[in-house]
């Protein structure tokens, strides 16, 4: 009796199914834009899916399933210069077969910003207390257009670490030199310049975008003191000359030194 027994629990262990998965995919690659992508699941079980590792910037649009079915795989639009990966299993109920499918996302291209003019058309200016709580009535905004009536500025990045911001009002250009830093895995850009008293004028500021039409930054140039420069790319030019009459130094101040 007892190997009667024996013998028919072998055979119903034998008789188990091993459950089958396949995937139509095991690794997506996105680029720094995001954007959704479909896997599609095969199976003959009950399965359950399983984030792993860091998902934060990816969503799955799907949990478990049964048999057949699709995991939409959505990624969220990306602000580094590194590229980064997860990962995600599909494991039958029993646990007992797992499939993986990776997920890449590319960094955002570095732009160089050497032999580009950018021309300022948005700025803005707040302050804070000593607290870092921002003041209301601090915040001030400007627009500039392109026009010899107005005032316009413009900054011109050479490939030796050096340039000029350029200041035209009335038909007449005042350039004032700088030497700069660019730290694009850092999101830094730090620019000297040496002022009317010989002093060293230096600003760090962080870059919040750039692409080649559009360049964002913001600098602390006074404690508490905040300005926030939207510029665009108006043209490219290789190699930039400016007249030594028409170079000049500054009084120091925020960048945009804007007479109220």
């Amino acid at each position: 009796m007892a190997a009667s027994l024996a013998i028919m629990a072998i055979c119903c262990f034998s008789c188990v199914k091993t459950p089958q998965i396949e995937l139509s995919k095991t690794a997506i690659t996105f680029s720094s834009a995001g954007g959704t992508s479909a896997v599609v699941v095969e199976a003959d079980c009950d399965w359950n899916v399983d984030y792993k590792g860091d998902h934060e910037w990816y969503t799955l649009s799907r949990m478990s399933g049964t048999n057949q079915g699709v995991i939409l795989v959505t990624v969220e639009e990306q602000h580094s210069h590194f590229e980064r990966s997860a990962y995600f299993t599909v494991t039958s109920s029993n646990g007992k077969v797992s499939k993986s499918v990776q997920v890449i996302q590319q960094p955002i291209a570095i732009v160089d910003i050497h032999n580009k003019v950018w021309f300022l058309h948005e700025y803005e200016r707040w302050a804070t207390d000593y607290a870092d709580v921002y003041i209301d009535d601090s915040y001030k905004h400007w627009n500039y257009y392109i026009d010899e009536s107005f005032d316009n500025w413009f900054f011109y990045f050479m490939a030796d670490s050096t340039g000029y911001q350029l200041h035209t009002k009335n038909g007449d250009t005042t350039a004032f030199a700088y030497s700069y830093i660019y730290y694009p895995l850092g999101d830094s850009l730090y620019i000297n310049f040496v002022t009317d008293s010989t002093e060293v004028e230096d600003y760090h500021a962080t870059i919040l975008e750039l692409n080649q039409q559009n360049f964002v930054f913001f600098d602390e140039f006074l404690p508490h003191q905040f300005e926030k420069l939207y510029m665009a790319n108006i043209s490219t030019r290789s190699p930039f000359t400016v007249s030594p009459n028409k170079i000049k130094k500054r009084k120091g101040g925020p960048l945009i030194p804007i007479e109220e």
